[in-house]
């Protein structure tokens, strides 16, 4: 069953590009402005995390009306906090779906520290091409769940095998749903503003799903060998590598093994310390200097040695389990 949890694809839209790279503009002036002036760079900062949320939020609206657009023609029910969409054929399935979804979102803003009243709103698609329609993919999903502009979507378990009723540790609904995985891109996208590297979203996406579910995607058999896992690329471009079919299955399990370190290292507050500057525009090297005194390429030399020793019969992805505390443990670079 191929069930690995990846939001692919980005939906072209026409006007975006043109309210994005008006944004970038006065950005770049904002900030040529205040240097030019002898100002210091705060304001230039400011006025560019302004610009980049208007041009986040001119994006999500767009993107947003357009998938619900798609459904407009379906069911929709207002389950507790969530609102579901959903077609007729899965109207007896909503309320055990919702229900889960609800508790699912609990422990993912419970565990990441977020706050904020809203909730996504929850797409119920009967097979896998309609869902890739309804997030503008053009094509059949490529797994059973995706995210977008506050959307989640999810394949209807009657398309991929998940039978309820069963004992919770045996139901491939218990073992394979995406909902924790995808409420976590959500979470990330408010905390940090939409200023997150997608290897850290979707690494901190699969940590989440596996302590809940225990399913992973990959593991170092799994993706690709000693060859393939240590050519994985650095920290800085490993966002392109998350959607190149060759390069995919290392990047998801390199995505998965940094944002494991990161957040025993960080914990709870040392978190939420980075995601509040990431927040406030600060670039994702910076901030995680200024939280944990390292940077991204010594988690590169890290992933090294634990190639190396995982692929000498370690199991599991090599790096400690998310603290639960909030004092974090271990340095990088040690």
């Amino acid at each position: 069953m191929a069930a690995c949890m990846v939001s692919t694809g980005r939906t072209r839209v026409r006007g975006y590009g043109r309210a994005v790279a008006l944004a970038l503009l006065v950005s770049v002036c904002g900030i040529l402005g205040t240097r030019a002036l002898g100002l210091p760079p705060y304001p230039g900062l400011h006025l560019l995390r302004l610009c980049r949320h208007a041009a986040r939020t001119v994006s999500a609206a767009v993107h947003r009306r357009l998938i619900l657009r798609r459904t407009s023609s379906w069911l929709s029910a207002g389950e507790g906090r969530l609102q579901v969409i959903y077609t007729a054929p899965d109207a007896d399935i909503v309320p055990v779906i919702a229900s889960y979804a609800e508790r699912a979102w609990d422990a993912v803003a419970r565990e990441l520290g977020f706050s904020g009243a809203a909730v996504p709103t929850l797409i119920l698609s009967p097979s896998f091409r309609e869902l890739g329609h309804c997030f503008g993919e053009g094509a059949a999903a490529s797994s059973v769940g995706m995210y977008r502009a506050g959307v989640v979507g999810m394949v209807s378990p009657r398309a991929w095998g998940g039978v309820f009723g069963r004992d919770e540790a045996t139901d491939p609904f218990e073992l394979y749903n995406p909902l924790h995985h995808e409420f976590c891109h959500y979470v990330l996208e408010e905390m940090t503003d939409g200023n997150c590297p997608s290897w850290f979203s979707e690494g901190v996406a699969q940590l989440m799903e596996r302590r809940a579910t225990g399913y992973a995607c990959y593991d170092a058999r799994t993706a690709g060998g000693a060859s393939v896992l240590a050519a994985a690329p650095a920290l800085v471009d490993l966002d392109r590598a998350l959607y190149s079919e060759d390069g995919m299955p290392a990047a998801y399990l390199k995505s998965l093994w940094a944002a494991e370190r990161l957040m025993s290292v960080l914990g709870r507050d040392g978190f939420g310390r980075l995601t509040g500057l990431l927040r406030e525009g600060i670039a994702f090297d910076d901030a995680l200097r200024e939280v944990a005194g390292a940077s991204c390429s010594e988690l590169d030399r890290e992933w090294g040695e634990w190639v190396r020793g995982a692929l000498r019969g370690r199991e599991g992805t090599g790096a400690k389990t998310v603290e639960q505390t909030s004092g974090g443990s271990g340095t990088l670079g040690s």
